[in-house]
């Protein structure tokens, strides 16, 4: 592809219209090569006792997101009170939901704290944030290594397993080397900060807190898999779900997770038993209960700056 159409790509893409239609023409694909009378019919039979259970815990996930937040944002020197880290955060899930969600999701929630605290220290404490969550559910995925290995019918033997488990920290560490660079010149003025935040001995709660995060959201996924009638493979979708997390969250998306959340979902959990229209529904309805609890956040953007936002005060413990 020449760099004037690279561009005129680009620029189209920018339209919400745009991403919608493509993330519609994705799941539109997927579905065409499916039974889509099985795929109603497994979305038909779904519980919605399940159902309230995940909004209950796409509803704690957002407080935790937000506490996970405001303790590095405090371990940074900016010491807002946890509601307005709250507020932000809400406001981003609602704001990813329309678009890219590491561009709108993140320059949502640094708007709405702009002027708060120094810029620099604001926009620190945001990759801190996504980096706690992405280590863990690395170290997630890589400790699954070995069953994985088997699911995936891979060479038996320790060589094999050894190999795995080196080229996905080779990948992580390619992946996380190339940001550092890109990002040092920026990175490199809080060289102190980020060493005693990203230190798991110094700074432990971030990352509790991340691993509470990350099984919370592979309790949901099995959620979603219980109710719609899967109980026989809900142990083989949780170990799964790790994985499945992480090759969302390192795929460009166009809007939130949608169209990429699902082509994922149909090939990784295949290995858990489930059918194409099992695995599509699994993540149809995972991310439609995220959807409808990030939503109202969008009513937090008419109460950035309003009442005392700065405090001594620490986020709850």
């Amino acid at each position: 592809m020449s760099a004037g159409r690279l561009a005129r790509w680009r620029a189209l893409s920018r339209h919400r219209p745009v991403r919608w239609a493509l993330v519609a023409v994705v799941i539109l694909i997927l579905s065409s090569r499916m039974d889509r009378a099985a795929l109603l019919s497994v979305l038909r039979g779904f519980d919605p006792v399940h159902g309230l259970a995940m909004l209950l815990v796409c509803a704690a996930l957002l407080g935790l997101f937000a506490w996970r937040w405001s303790l590095i944002a405090h371990a940074l020197g900016i010491p807002v009170r946890y509601g307005v880290f709250l507020r932000g955060l809400w406001l981003s899930q609602a704001m990813a939901e329309l678009g890219p969600p590491l561009l709108v999701g993140e320059l949502a929630r640094f708007r709405f704290l702009r002027g708060l605290a120094e810029d620099g220290r604001l926009l620190l404490s945001q990759i801190v944030d996504r980096c706690s969550g992405h280590a863990v559910l690395l170290l997630m995925a890589v400790g699954l290594t070995p069953w994985l290995r088997q699911r995936f019918s891979l060479p038996a033997g320790p060589v094999a397993e050894v190999a795995a488990l080196g080229l996905l920290l080779l990948g992580a560490i390619a992946v996380g080397g190339w940001l550092a660079a890109r990002l040092w010149p920026f990175l490199g003025r809080y060289a102190t900060e980020l060493g005693t935040v990203l230190n798991p001995l110094r700074r432990p709660g971030h990352f509790l807190l991340s691993l509470l995060i990350q099984l919370l959201l592979v309790l949901n996924l099995v959620l979603a898999a219980a109710g719609l009638g899967l109980a026989g493979s809900l142990v083989e979708v949780a170990l799964l779900a790790p994985l499945l997390l992480l090759g969302v969250s390192v795929l460009p998306g166009m809007v939130s997770d949608w169209g990429k959340r699902e082509a994922a979902a149909v090939i990784l959990l295949a290995p858990a038993g489930l059918s194409a229209e099992q695995s599509l529904a699994v993540s149809l309805v995972y991310g439609a209960a995220h959807l409808l609890v990030a939503l109202p956040g969008a009513l937090c953007l008419g109460l950035a700056g309003e009442g005392p936002q700065v405090a001594p005060d620490r986020p709850p413990r």
